[in-house]
């Protein structure tokens, strides 16, 4: 695959922008943002329980996805990323507020491939090969078996695991295991990529050239990306931040990008080919 790179526009002064990805104060009006949104949340908030045991894990979030948007949702561990995440892939329902898809043209899970979302804990069937894994779910949407088997060798290539194509998920390290995932989502080519941590069991120069790989078949596919992270390394990847802390999701602030930043997604697998990483389980 050859990576495109990302288009900025430019502000008066020259600076690149991205005013795509919005996530907004409490009470914000998210109308007048197109209805080709990926994703629209309008004071959207997310509570485990009730009465005196209630949780509340996102409070009041507003926020839009458009295409092509890359965005960093940052902040510590129980901050409330991973439940936004579900929430923007229809995995969960809200408690209070409203969320739509209108550029998805329906729920993410009314259609094949509307959303693609890696979890951060393990999701592989173990009794099924890494490429039988990555194969699966495109063969459940009716892909013919030829194009699934294609699709899913060139997303293990891209991430460096087609020397474990007949592995079973047992065999592999933690870090192995998460790639895998990736490659499965990636594979699938939706239009909204979710990842929720997908570095975290990685050392740096394997995480690294993971963020290179869902910026560049995002860019290839025309995918929005919209990662959950506590590395600021990762997060500085991506053109729009999302800060959020004890379930309250702040106002955007969108990265100044140098050339040296867009090269990055520019990945070249072949002279990677010697290299195994230290994955950590």
């Amino acid at each position: 695959m050859t990576a495109r790179q990302p288009s900025y526009r430019s502000t008066p002064n020259g600076s690149p922008t991205n005013s795509a990805a919005v996530a907004m104060p409490s009470g914000a009006n998210t109308t007048t943002v197109a209805d080709s949104a990926l994703a629209r949340c309008q004071g959207v908030g997310r509570t485990y329980g009730t009465g005196e045991r209630a949780v509340v894990a996102v409070y009041d979030a507003t926020c839009v996805v458009l295409a092509r948007d890359r965005v960093a949702i940052m902040g510590p561990s129980g901050s409330g990323k991973s439940t936004l995440l579900h929430l923007l892939a229809g995995l969960e329902t809200t408690s209070t507020g409203q969320i739509s898809w209108p550029g998805l043209e329906g729920h993410p899970r009314d259609g094949a491939h509307r959303v693609g979302l890696v979890f951060q804990a393990p999701t592989l069937i173990p009794s099924m090969t890494v490429l039988e894994n990555v194969e699966l779910p495109m063969l459940l949407t009716d892909t013919p078996t030829g194009e699934a088997a294609d699709r899913a060798r060139a997303a293990l290539d891209l991430l460096d695991l087609d020397g474990l194509r007949g592995d079973l998920p047992q065999e592999l390290s933690g870090g192995q295991a998460q790639r895998v995932v990736i490659a499965r989502v990636l594979a699938a080519r939706p239009r909204l990529i979710l990842a929720d941590e997908p570095t975290s069991q990685l050392d740096r120069h394997t995480a690294d050239h993971v963020a290179d790989v869902l910026i560049q078949v995002s860019d290839e596919i025309d995918a929005a990306l919209v990662v959950a992270t506590h590395d600021p390394a990762i997060g500085a990847r991506m053109r729009t931040a999302w800060p959020m802390h004890d379930g309250r999701l702040h106002p955007a602030t969108t990265r100044q990008f140098s050339a040296a930043n867009t090269d990055r997604s520019s990945v070249d697998t072949s002279a990677r080919r010697g290299h195994t990483g230290s994955d950590h389980a």
